[in-house]
């Protein structure tokens, strides 16, 4: 219906002012009796309803090319319509993914859009995806024709100028900040203010001064929920210019007693920690601030630095702290960090502040090997639970982590050890085995495809592995209903007839290394067909798990 309408005015302004000189030449024609009255009106309403129809349809895509003078046609040309369509063509203009004219904007609330429409809907949640630079200029536009900064706008929780900062588009809340709205008063669920959010979004210094100037007098030194105050959110050196004169309040330390000078080295701005220690204030840092330094450092280089010579028996008994201090040895995954903190007392079976204990760390990163045996060595209980209650053996399983799992095995990590929910390390291979082989059939990279098949291999092999350990075979009570039911092969499977035949036995050449067992499939009976990655009898033993050389008996009779 409405698009009908649109067509319907569309046709009658065209025909009064596009086409009026082909209308009346078709009159003149007809007047000299060259064309009859019929066709003559037929062919001026549809040449009107065609030529004007296809520019209706054009508008959004006018507008989102950012020509101005097409939608000025519109305008002049078709005002009902126009009227009728400016509201959907702004709407759809906001939505796009395209970069905005902030002129198409403009020409959009010269001719009839209203300012404060266009301001909710620049800041419905949907629509606020403009890069930083283009929203600021779009907003200038509305702005400047009247919008008022202050508006609430229907369906945001928050003003928007806290939205404009919470998505860090900064250029949005400089426009606004620029027209007096700061969102004064305002605290968040954890009681940040405006400054906090622009800290923390990376604002420029002319842009945190201007802010902390229409925010009163005290705005840095307000302090959220945790104790922190605006400028311990402070990112790079730049920053540092916006508090002014006022330097000596990065002194100023939180609720837990940590400087600005301790939360650089924790959250690893490497540079604005360098740029603190060259300003005047540094000299006034306490002896306990300044020895407490190195309980906040990311690196090796940064501990050994500022490590005091003797490290205070609280610092070691500073459960949170020194705790942090250790997660960041190993994320450094540095073998001297971990040593250094090992040497200071650091506990290898400490619960970390995620739960996690420091062998689940090492699972799954590039130097797992290297690390757990680190830790092993240090006294690491290979088998403590995390808060969870799963061991690092099932995290290594849970992690796809063949390497880790099978270490762990050999360090002397218990196999019987069974999840939170009661499930077995067989338990798990098995859930393991379907994912690897599963995204190993639906990569579209053959290096990928091959990688899982390597992958599925080696944990079918440490499988078979478990298998003829006998582990969890004998299971305790409740019986564990999911274990598989598969024999544990034994070698030899058949006695010597006599102590002659025995002495004239030699050793199996084709399964050396598991007597009386096939060697191309672990004794499992069945192998992975690399093509259908499925699971089929083995050709040499006939599926039997015997050594078709020795017949299972691992040796070979002369």
């Amino acid at each position: 219906m409405k698009r009908g309408l649109v067509w319907l005015v569309g046709a009658a302004c065209l025909a009064g002012f596009l086409l009026f000189v082909p209308v009346l030449l078709l009159t003149r024609a007809w007047r000299d009796g060259r064309v009859s009255q019929g066709w003559t009106v037929a062919l001026a309403l549809g040449a009107a309803v065609l030529v004007h129809g296809g520019l209706l349809l054009n508008q959004q895509t006018l507008a989102r090319n950012g020509e101005v003078w097409g939608l000025q046609a519109h305008r002049y040309l078709a005002p009902g319509a126009w009227a009728y369509q400016r509201e959907d063509v702004l709407r759809d203009l906001f939505r796009s993914t395209l970069r905005i004219d902030p002129a198409v904007v403009g020409f959009l609330l010269d001719h009839g859009v209203d300012p404060e429409q266009a301001f909710d809907l620049f800041f419905r949640r949907d629509n606020l995806w403009f890069a930083d630079e283009n929203g600021g200029d779009v907003l200038a536009a509305i702005l400047s024709r009247g919008a008022d900064p202050h508006r609430q706008v229907p369906g945001l929780a928050e003003p928007p100028f806290i939205v404009a900062l919470r998505s860090r588009r900064l250029g949005i809340a400089r426009q606004l900040c620029q027209a007096g709205e700061v969102a004064a008063g305002f605290r968040g669920p954890r009681g940040e203010t405006p400054l906090h959010l622009a800290v923390q979004a990376g604002a420029d210094p002319a842009f945190l001064a201007r802010l902390a100037a229409q925010s009163g007098p005290d705005a840095w030194r307000i302090a959220d929920q945790s104790g922190r105050m605006p400028f311990h959110s402070f990112q790079h050196p730049a920053q540092i210019i916006a508090l002014g004169s006022a330097t000596a309040l990065l002194l100023q330390p939180t609720t837990e007693g940590e400087t600005l000078f301790h939360l650089a080295l924790l959250n690893g701005h490497r540079l604005l920690f360098e740029q603190l220690m060259t300003l005047d204030v540094a000299s006034q840092l306490t002896e306990s601030q300044r020895n407490s330094l190195f309980l906040y450092a990311r690196d090796v280089q940064t501990f050994s630095r500022w490590r005091p010579p003797v490290i205070d028996k609280t610092c070691r008994q500073a459960t949170a702290t020194f705790q942090t201090l250790w997660a960041n040895a190993l994320n450094s995954r540095s073998d001297a960090f971990i040593k250094a903190l090992l040497v200071e007392g650091a506990d290898p079976n400490a619960l970390l502040p995620d739960g996690s204990r420091p062998l689940h760390r090492m699972i799954g990163t590039p130097d797992a090997d290297r690390l757990i045996r680190l830790l092993a060595s240090a006294g690491a209980d290979l088998d403590a639970p995390d808060r969870q209650g799963f061991v690092a053996l099932h995290t290594a399983i849970a992690c796809g982590d063949a390497t880790a799992a099978r270490l762990l095995v050999d360090l002397g990590a218990d196999i019987r050890v069974r999840t939170p929910d009661r499930k077995t390390v067989l338990n798990l291979i098995q859930e393991l085995l379907p994912r690897i082989k599963h995204a190993g059939a639906g990569s579209l990279s053959l290096g990928a495809t091959i990688e899982e098949i390597k992958k599925s291999h080696t944990w079918e092999e440490f499988y078979a592995r478990l298998l003829r350990e006998g582990v969890v075979i004998e299971v305790e009570a409740p019986p564990d209903t999911q274990l598989p039911n598969l024999p544990v092969l034994s070698a030899p499977s058949r006695p010597f007839a006599s102590a002659r035949e025995k002495e004239t036995a030699t050793p199996c050449p084709d399964c050396r290394r598991n007597p009386g067992r096939c060697s191309h499939c672990q004794g499992m009976g069945s192998r992975l067909d690399h093509a259908t990655l499925s699971s089929k009898k083995c050709r040499s033993c006939l599926g039997r798990g015997r050594c078709p050389t020795c017949r299972g008996t691992g040796y070979l009779r002369r």
